[in-house]
């Protein structure tokens, strides 16, 4: 189950098939920064800021309807995440709150009530240039992720944050329990600072899988960096895969537990099945299949699930996707290229 926002309308994907299938959530408001886990799901009004909540997801996975909520709390709402049972938000004045509770029964949270959690940026040298820009939260199971500019503030998920309803608080106590860390894109230190430095091109696109990272340059070419754990968090060197038999510098790539997927600039896909989940490494004579490209049709991107059993491509200039059908373990390339939904733009 997926939703979307698509010219700021609601849309649910029932399932993953090799069409894909949306359906529409009527709404009647314009909405932006869509959330969702496994028990609820909110979004955000364009004009107003205000939280709107899918509700009677237990009865239906598309839910029943949408109902307005506005937080006892924070003000008007920038950035919004769920995780699990609880809810987490930035306001218009870059403070950030959470509530838990959410649910079923209750998918806004226990009460409504939203507790607010000390501000880490309020010391932050640059804070008036970082408030005008555009600011996100990210939660998973690693912890809270807050992103503004080129800086990343963590707080991770082995520790506790503490949240409260005071307006006047004696910030020092709080900043003691809340453990966040800086990182910033433009001052990496240490190891940190090497972990890229093999690469001298400007970076396309990054992907992660098990142990490994990999990332596409601006030359076309792949590299990955394997072995990479909590005892090894840096793993071993980069390596290059080799994507000469593929005819062109890559422009669009994606891995999954059995294969590698990428876009040329000749508009080709091609596809390198993994042998005992073997990398494509230079000198290792990799075999790479090549798909038929579409007549009049030009590819951006390629994205596929983990298992590899769902790949689709997206074209920017025209907001058309295609999906792969008929992939399975005996024909990992699958059959030919079905347009998803030619009446959306993606």
């Amino acid at each position: 189950l997926k939703y979307l926002i698509i010219k700021l309308k609601v849309f649910v994907q029932l399932c993953l098939p090799e069409m894909g299938i949306l359906s529409r959530c009527e709404t009647s408001w314009l909405l932006h920064s869509i959330t969702a886990s496994e028990l609820a799901v909110w979004a955000l009004q364009v004009e107003s800021g205000r939280l709107v909540v899918r509700t009677g997801l237990k009865h239906s996975p598309v839910g029943l309807d949408w109902v307005e909520i506005v937080p006892h709390g924070p003000t008007r709402l920038i950035s919004i995440c769920l995780y699990g049972q609880s809810g987490w938000a930035i306001d218009e004045k870059h403070s950030l709150w959470f509530t838990n509770g959410v649910g079923y029964q209750s998918p806004f949270g226990w009460t409504g009530s939203w507790m607010k959690v000390y501000n880490p940026w309020d010391v932050s040298p640059d804070i008036n240039r970082l408030l005008t820009l555009p600011w996100i939260i990210r939660v998973s199971s690693a912890g809270v992720f807050v992103c503004v500019d080129n800086k990343c503030y963590w707080s991770s998920g082995a520790s506790f944050l503490s949240g409260h309803r005071l307006e006047h608080i004696v910030r020092d106590s709080f900043s003691v329990d809340n453990n966040f860390e800086l990182i910033a894109g433009g001052g990496l230190k240490e190891d940190f600072g090497e972990y890229f430095g093999l690469l001298q091109k400007l970076i396309i696109e990054v992907s992660s899988f098990d142990e490994s990272v990999y990332v596409l340059d601006s030359s076309g070419c792949i590299y990955v960096k394997e072995n990479i754990s909590t005892v090894s968090p840096f793993g071993v060197d980069w390596k290059i895969l080799d994507t000469g038999p593929c005819g062109s510098p890559i422009i669009s790539f994606t891995v999954t537990s059995v294969s590698l997927w990428v876009l040329t600039a000749a508009n080709e896909t091609c596809l390198y099945v993994k042998n005992e989940k073997k990398e494509p490494l230079v000198g290792t004579n990799p075999k790479w299949i090549h798909l038929k490209a579409l007549d009049g049709c030009i590819f951006d991107k390629i994205r596929a699930s983990s298992n590899g059993m769902y790949v689709w491509v997206f074209s920017r200039n025209s907001g058309r996707a295609w999906a792969r059908n008929s992939i399975t373990d005996v024909l990992p390339s699958g059959k030919s290229w079905i347009e998803v939904n030619c009446c959306l733009k993606f």
